[in-house]
Formats: structure tokens, sequence, C-alpha cells
């Protein structure tokens, strides 16, 4: 198939994008939690 590649992009795009919206929610907490671990170690 000729949109073999082209669906794979799309596929990529959209999982990039899920995956920069998921860290942008997360990252608030994950800064806490990274800040937690640096102080134990």
């Amino acid at each position: 198939m000729e949109y073999g590649w082209l669906m794979m992009m799309m596929m990529m795009m959209m999982m990039m994008m899920m995956m920069m919206m998921m860290d942008d929610n997360d990252d608030d907490d994950d800064d806490d939690d990274d800040d937690d671990d640096d102080d134990d170690g």
C-alpha cells in the first residue's frame, strides 16, 4: 500500500502528541517526585 507509510506517520504523530499532552499533565507531579528522589539520594 502506498498509504502504509502515511498511516505510520499519522500514528507516530498522534502518539507523540498524546505522550506530550500526558507529560505536560504529569510534569508538575513528576518534578516534585524527582526532587524528593534527589534529596533521598
